[in-house]
């Protein structure tokens, strides 16, 4: 039983969930400092009546049917509050009273019945403690605030859907969506008591303070009991093939991006494989990145591979929540002989539990034998923001602003003349306006430096590898940067011919300062940064930190002034011996350990005025995540004639454990002194422990002739502690087929074929990255009686839950002519996910919402190129070129119980990850408003939820990459591009927000010359207006209009060589030297307007992906 506090903080949350929050806080904002006139014309009617949300709140989730045919719309909002005993009350002269509405309620709760109609029609609503349903044309201050969030799995960090968020004292709540997020709306001030429920975690409960006007955000993250946790279960195979003729891997050296400009090795992997999709979660320095291989294959599970270290696996979850981090990150890449991924159920049944994902072998570097060397290398260089946002100045922006307040109050009666002296008394004059560049007062040119030393010994019987690294990399943007110190030892040694030892040692430090980003968050300089205002200083005259009505919160002072950092220690090491009893019979046993901690601090200082009363707060959390793998396996190897057969068998076993210790304190006595045990007020502290254990029997076995024909085959029988106890053991299997056509004899006589190897393979792997508890009946804190603790059912177990399973068929052809100058293969796949692991829904008398059960289809099917040639070959001059491509379709064939939907982008024929929205017709050249479709083509002003569809997707169609290497005498030049076609996004800061005035924050540049101006102007954006809709039409806001082309191809790496002449390198005693220049992310081609293209999802609020250059020098000696 675990014992939580959970502490409430900014998090990131989902466009789609607080677009709406957003907007009504501005309006409110505006309407109570800088409209007063305006309020007045319709809040008069209203002083007595306290338009204010009742805390005794009527019962508006009564059920109500009602049909309206060309009804008056206050003779159909009247019938409405009539069924709750609410008096309607509205200004007649601020009102458009004839709005017909043509709807049929049956079985709809009143609340939203209500809401639809006034949404539609352009109207408002609030319920006053007196009982009053009051009507407004827009928004009014309230007493009522909002909570909002995220659910994660504390122990992979993925998104709980279906969590459930309940206020108990109002019995109100929300379900948590696709993304993790939640949101209430509405609530009125005061204190409450919120219930967090989810099937397989324990249950939460925990204590809020709404204030009015005010949104209340929190970060809930959900653990497992580890009560019952006492079975087995199977991990990966660690012994690394180094050809494995009848799978599909493919395969990039380490010295392809020795010394280049990346922390991590899956920065490796990016667009130079085919089948593995890489993308950059965030641009902060050390941060993560999401990769996968042959697509999203499960809904709920983890769909990312399993990365295998020199026979470690390591687990790559359980990292900070206050900077993206990477776990990769404490691999040197200098220390990298290879990366290998195996896609297919031939290449990944032997990996155990996660294999239906993908694996990712990485081997790290040992001496030569008979070599003794020692190479150092040394790089600085700079960080900067490709290219700015072209966000609009201060006099256009006032001009604009205007335009779309007279547009407004002209429509809504008022003179030009009037409306026009009112905007002037609002925004300002543009003759006079200022202008002030938030964005560049965030942004800097970062240094970056490396330093690497690396010695190598290859004797008789004992081979060293020694290395150690620093590295160093300042953000782009304020407060933000990363340092690592790496050391590694490798070392093998053979005591005679038939025993062999290895030992793979690493450690590492790093710390990272990082800042919010991802979420349409004031407190995320690339959303309240860009979004402020252009007319508001960063500083006052006396040189202090601007603050005002419109800056909420001055977000140069916050990076200046908080602390937003994570520490990492981490120690990875392995034993393996090697015995060979028989030339062709051998024992290897490895042992191995990947340990990590993680420290977390986020300090708020009491220098910002959103803090000062609370004197700052300061959050610590601290993790330990050990991992412990053994494999023990027997290997056989024959050959005779022209046979040869090679057998193993093994069994692996597996340990997880994972804790975490957190504390929160406020009232420092000031910015200076800021350690746990000097805080007054509000210390809280929680802690939570898991473990996990996987066991595995395994066997292969692999036959060629006369390498022309091959057969091998896979057999892994494991078992999982996660899973039910009736199906806790999975048996998974694969085989594979493959023919050298090149190699037959009636092929001998064509001279310039190489190879010509056809090959397929089916198999089933398994998938057991869940939830630990995910199967178990669990109980969770049911509050305080006497200073005891009670109990209650949280969650309802499944005994019958079992793995994940992958079925995948493989047909491939390898191939290389003209004395392997040009080669390549062409790969066709087939991946049908199975027994996914889904939330039924359960009936409300159960007592619970959901269980967990295998059900659902996923289907990915695609091409996989990669094509490779050497086109110069000569003693001074050579051309190479490596090129892959990937085309991926997904689709869910099919959810739990029969369901077409779940939540609002899980859709049965659709992909996972798309964008559902009503779908953009464009602007009416008449007037300036946006026009949508229907569900049947036809062309409208008032979107529904019945017409959306989907209107893109956020994963690729096709990716891949391009390489060529130039070498010429003593010059080396290399060009790596990267691309990626067919994804859309819905960028919610400047890709909405910043583009229409309603939102009265910073606009993009292009609003000005875009938006409709006169009738008959072929606009791409709407007509000026300071409301998010248009009389008569529908909130423009949650539609296509604002979903763009997030496709590009970027010029991700470029270097160029010079090799010192060997001449004068040895009068200094050095065996080489070179000297080098460097760039990544130099230059990208995209259609997307809004800054950088690579992220994951929408890309609101993501910190872009900086152009870095760098100098450096490696010698050897």
């Amino acid at each position: 039983m675990e014992s939580t506090t959970n502490t409430c903080r900014a998090v990131q949350k989902s466009t789609s969930e607080i677009i709406t929050v957003f907007v009504l806080s501005v309006l409110m904002l505006f309407s109570i400092n800088t409209v007063q006139a305006q309020t007045n014309v319709y809040a008069d009617d209203f002083l007595n009546s306290n338009i204010l949300q009742a805390r005794a709140m009527p019962n508006l989730n009564i059920v109500v049917n009602f049909e309206f045919q060309n009804t008056p719309i206050l003779e159909a909002l009247g019938m409405l509050a009539e069924s709750s005993s609410l008096d309607l009350n509205y200004n007649r002269h601020s009102l458009d009273q004839n709005i017909m509405v043509n709807k049929s309620f049956q079985g709809v709760n009143l609340l939203d019945a209500l809401q639809e109609i006034t949404t539609e029609a352009g109207m408002h609503f609030y319920i006053s403690d007196s009982g009053q349903l009051i009507l407004t044309p827009e928004e009014l201050p309230s007493n009522t605030g909002t909570l909002s969030g995220q659910v994660q799995d504390a122990s992979n960090n993925e998104p709980l859907i279906g969590t459930t968020i309940y206020i108990s004292e109002l019995e109100r709540g929300d379900v948590v969506d696709a993304d993790g997020y939640f949101e209430i709306t509405g609530i009125p001030e005061g204190r409450y008591t919120i219930r967090i429920t989810s099937v397989g975690y324990q249950t939460k409960t925990q204590r809020i303070n709404i204030v009015a006007d005010q949104e209340l955000e929190l970060a809930l993250s959900m653990e497992q009991d580890r009560l019952l946790l006492d079975e087995i279960v199977v991990t990966g195979y660690s012994i690394r093939q180094r050809s494995l003729p009848t799978g599909s891997l493919t395969r990039v050296e380490g010295n392809e991006f020795r010394e280049a400009l990346i922390q991590s090795p899956d920065q490796a992997l990016q667009g130079r494989m085919s089948g593995v999709l890489v993308s950059h979660s965030s641009g902060q320095p050390g941060s993560g990145l999401l990769v996968r291989v042959r697509g999203l294959g499960s809904i709920n599970a983890s769909n990312s591979p399993i990365y295998i270290i020199d026979g470690v696996q390591v687990r790559t979850d359980h990292t900070s929540v206050n900077v993206p981090d990477n776990a990769l990150a404490t691999i040197n890449p200098n220390d990298i002989e290879s990366i290998e991924v195996l896609k297919d159920a031939s290449a990944t049944a032997m990996y155990g539990a996660q294999g239906a994902n993908g694996v990712v072998l990485i081997t790290t570097r040992q001496a030569e034998r008979g070599q003794t060397q020692i190479n150092v290398s040394s790089q600085i260089g700079f960080n900067e923001q490709p290219e700015p946002l072209d966000i609009m100045d201060g006099p256009t922006w006032t001009e604009t602003m205007i335009q779309g307040y007279v547009n407004r109050q002209v429509d809504r009666g008022r003179d030009d003349e009037e409306s026009l002296q009112l905007a002037i008394e609002r925004y300002g004059d543009p003759a006079t306006a200022p202008t002030y560049d938030w964005q560049d007062a965030l942004t800097r040119a970062g240094m970056l430096n490396q330093f690497n030393l690396s010695a190598s010994a290859g004797l008789e019987n004992t081979r060293i590898y020694l290395s150690g690294a620093y590295d160093f990399e300042e953000g782009a943007v304020l407060a933000s940067d990363f340092s690592s110190l790496r050391f590694r030892s490798n070392i093998d040694h053979s005591f005679n011919d038939r025993f062999t030892v290895a030992t793979r040692l690493s450690v590492a430090s790093s710390t990272a300062n990082g800042l919010r980003a991802g979420s349409a968050n004031i407190t995320s300089p690339f959303h309240g940064g860009y979004t402020q205002r252009p007319i508001d200083a960063i500083f006052t005259e006396d040189g202090g930190y601007n603050h005002n009505d419109f800056i909420r919160i001055n977000l140069v002072q916050q990076l200046n002034e908080d602390i937003r950092q994570t520490s990492t220690r981490q120690f990875r090491g392995s034993l393996t011996g090697v015995y060979r009893f028989l030339d062709n019979l051998s024992f290897r046993s490895l042992w191995g350990l990947d340990y990590r901690t993680n420290r977390d601090r986020l300090y708020r200082s009491a220098l910002l005025p959103r803090y000062i009363d609370l004197g700052g707060t300061l959050t610590e959390r601290y993790r330990e995540t050990v991992s412990f793998n053994t494999n023990q396996i027997v290997e056989f190897e024959q050959n005779f004639d022209q046979h040869n057969l090679n057998v193993l068998a093994g069994f692996e076993y597996r340990f997880n454990d994972r804790q975490s210790i957190s504390a929160r304190g406020s009232q420092f006595p000031n910015p200076v002194f800021t350690q746990l045990d000097l805080a007054a007020e509000d210390f809280s502290v929680s802690g939570r422990t898991s473990q996990s254990k996987f066991a595995g029997f395994f066997t292969r076995a692999d036959y060629n002739y006369n390498g022309r024909y091959f057969v091998s085959a896979n057999l892994r029988y494991d078992g999982s502690s996660r899973f039910g106890q009736q199906n806790q053991w999975g048996l998974f299997y694969s085989g594979a087929l493959a023919w050298d056509i090149a190699r037959e004899e009636f092929m001998q006589g064509i001279n310039f074929l190489d190879q010509l190897k056809l090959k397929t393979s089916f198999g089933i792997t398994g998938n057991s990255a869940i939830s630990d508890f995910a199967a178990r009946s669990l109980f969770g804190s049911g509050g305080n009686y006497e200073g005891n603790t009670g109990l209650r059912p949280s969650g309802l177990g499944n005994d019958l839950l079992t793995w994940e399973e992958a079925q995948t068929l493989d047909i491939g052809i390898e191939f290389s002519v003209l004395g392997d100058r040009f080669f390549g293969e062409i790969g066709w796949f087939n991946t049908r996910n199975k027994n996914l692991l889904l939330n039924a829904f359960l009936p409300t008398d159960s007592g619970f919402s959901s269980i967990a059960r295998n059900s659902g289809v996923v289907e990915n099917v695609g091409w996989e190129i990669e094509l490779g040639a050497r086109w110069v070959s000569k003693s001074t001059f050579n051309w190479t070129t490596n090129f892959n491509f990937t085309h991926q379709k997904n689709e869910i064939l099919e959810l739990v119980d029969g369901l077409e939907i779940l939540g609002s982008s899980i859709r049965v024929g659709y992909p996972i990850g798309i964008l559902w929205r009503n779908k953009y017709a464009g602007i009416n050249p008449a007037d300036g408003r946006v026009m949508w479709y229907d569900i049947d083509g036809n062309i409208t002003y008032r979107r529904s939820s019945d017409d959306r569809q989907m209107v893109g997707k956020y994963s690729p169609d096709y990716f891949g990459g391009l390489t060529n290497v130039f070498n010429y005498r003593n010059f080396r030049l290399s060009t790596f591009f990267q691309y990626e076609y067919g994804r859309s996004t819905y960028n919610s800061t400047v890709g909405r927000r910043m583009q229409v005035v309603s939102s009265e924050r910073g606009l993009m540049a292009n609003v000005a010359r875009d938006a409709w101006q006169q009738p008959g102007d072929m606009a791409g954006l709407p007509r000026h207006y300071t409301s998010s809709s248009f009389p008569g039409s529908s909130s423009h806001n949650h539609s296509s209009v604002f979903i763009t082309d997030a496709s590009y191809i970027r010029l991700k790496e470029m270097r160029l060589d010079y090799n010192i002449p060997l001449e004068w390198v040895e009068k200094i005693s050095l065996n080489r030297a070179n000297v080098f220049v460097q760039a990544r992310n130099l230059v990208t081609w995209t259609n997307y307007p809004y800054g950088d293209p690579e992220f994951v999802g929408q890309g609101t609020g993501e910190y872009p992906q900086s152009r870095q250059i760098s100098l450096g020098i490696n010698f050897q000696f």
